[in-house]
């Protein structure tokens, strides 16, 4: 017998693909396609509740109606859909928490001016940099505080970190001997722009095995209307070469790393989307991870407004056929590595509770050795200040402040279906646009909620296709170790 005092529609996505109609239930991560008259039963129910939803059926269609759509309910209910609202239950802090992450600031400035870029043009033109003796005591700080079995992820950060190099070298090479020592793994992560990415700098990259994040909005017209020297000049062409001697050099030296890129959106680029991705995945990188931006003013002329997401959904339809025809036509190498980004969370029905692990499993060095919970942060003051590795303080109760930031306690997020795959947002953007740390920002939503849709409806899309089984297969890796694809060499950038 279904029980409505605990069934409820609130964490209930009703969602449509190529004809087909599905439930994503938010609050356990599961997926089902159902009749059409249920899905519409689900809709009602997320305006009026779900006693009047069925009501409405009995009262339309009759008793017999209303006892077949309960009977399914309760299949449902038996596949963990439409559970009670959680109440806010933030998990228990059992002691000191090892970290797993964090991001070393090797300079503070760039040798670009992107114009939507949280760093303030006249500090990134201080290029201050962290001292040897800083980054020694950073790593020996962080490795003596490391879970020894999951290791330690360590982002090479900037501003733009390969305008210290030599620096770069020092600290992957004292993580290859404190690793040795110690015997905790030690991975190396860096993001660049791609303009300082020279033959020595590549060589150094591959050699210790750092996972490169490339910053690439796209085609030439859509790169260089924002990432530009301070001149104003383009960094379009300088980008394409330095990526295609990278990859290729990788190939040769790294054959399992696959490489990524970061494409920002803003208001002009919206439409170019889908052109843009192909324009990455044509310089090698096979790839994309898309955000919008979101660390300018709440009235900035680049954020995207409410109108900018009709483009958006018309764009991410356009990347769900390239995919499928892709498949369709025998390059499936080519795409894999972007289904596996897009795809697995969902596929093995994840669910986060934290957004980062910033604060919580991860830390920020600044330049000076200052420690913070998110590296946005580092020029925020003192309540965000968790110590110093030059005299090794580190505040554990301030700490957990953050370790209790999680999202069943995050306001704006109770209702939100996606929120075990988003974890409640960004926190460092919620101070930064004057809201509290237990707070979402909504400005960050509306771009996680479209992409997350996307997802599913290319999730649901590919079950049904005949490569249903090699992508799952594919999807319940937990880590995206896939050889770069074959098909997907370097070529001309696109435009």
């Amino acid at each position: 017998m279904l029980d409505l005092a605990q069934s409820s529609t609130n964490f209930v996505l009703p969602f449509k693909d190529g004809g087909r109609y599905y439930l994503f239930d938010g609050s356990s991560t599961a997926i089902a396609e159902v009749r059409r008259d249920l899905f519409h039963v689900v809709e009602r129910a997320k305006r009026i509740g779900l006693s009047r939803a069925l009501d409405d059926v009995q009262s339309d269609g009759g008793e017999d109606a209303s006892a077949g759509l309960r009977a399914t309910f309760e299949q449902l209910r038996a596949k963990r859909f439409f559970g009670a609202p959680a109440s806010a239950r933030v998990q228990q802090l059992d002691g000191d928490a090892p970290l797993m992450e964090a991001y070393l600031s090797l300079v503070d400035g760039c040798n670009l001016r992107c114009r939507y870029c949280f760093v303030p043009s006249q500090q990134a033109a201080k290029n201050r940099y962290m001292s040897v003796e800083t980054a020694t005591r950073a790593m020996d700080f962080l490795v003596a505080r490391a879970d020894r079995q999951h290791g330690l992820s360590i982002v090479l950060w900037g501003g733009e970190p390969l305008l210290n190099l030599t620096l770069v070298r020092t600290v992957l090479e004292r993580g290859t001997k404190l690793s040795a020592e110690t015997g905790i793994p030690i991975r190396f992560a860096t993001t660049t722009n791609c303009t300082l990415l020279t033959p020595e700098a590549s060589e150094l990259l591959i050699r210790h095995r750092v996972i490169v994040n490339m910053s690439i909005d796209g085609d030439a017209a859509s790169h260089d209307l924002h990432r530009i020297f301070p001149g104003g000049r383009g960094t379009a062409d300088i980008v394409a070469k330095r990526v295609r001697a990278f990859i290729a050099l990788a190939r040769q030296e790294w054959p399992a790393f696959v490489p990524r890129a970061r494409l920002t959106l803003t208001r002009p680029t919206v439409s170019r989307l889908a052109e843009n991705c192909r324009s990455v995945w044509g310089l090698g990188i096979p790839i994309v991870w898309m955000k919008d931006v979101d660390w300018q003013a709440n009235d900035g002329a680049m954020n995207l407004r409410p109108a900018d997401y009709v483009a958006i959904r018309e764009q991410f339809a356009i990347l769900r056929e390239q995919y499928r025809t892709q498949l369709d036509a025998g390059r499936a190498a080519d795409v894999l590595p972007q289904l596996w980004f897009d795809l697995h969370e969902i596929h093995q029905r994840a669910r986060r509770i934290t957004g980062c692990g910033g604060g919580n499993t991860g830390v920020s060095v600044a330049t000076d050795g200052t420690i913070t919970a998110c590296y946005h942060l580092a020029t925020s003051g003192d309540s965000y200040t968790l110590g110093h590795v030059g005299t090794g303080e580190f505040d554990e109760e301030k700490r957990a402040t953050f370790r209790r930031r999680q999202v069943d306690g995050v306001h704006g997020c109770a209702s939100c279906e996606f929120k075990y795959l988003c974890g409640g947002g960004c926190f460092a953007k919620s101070i930064f646009h004057n809201r509290a740390l237990d707070e979402c920002w909504e400005g960050q939503c509306a771009f996680i909620w479209e992409y997350k849709l996307h997802c599913l409806r290319l999730y649901v899309s590919l079950m049904h296709s005949p490569y249903r089984d090699r992508l799952r297969e594919l999807l319940a890796q937990t880590e995206s170790r896939p050889a770069m694809p074959t098909a997907c060499q370097p070529e001309g950038r696109a435009s």
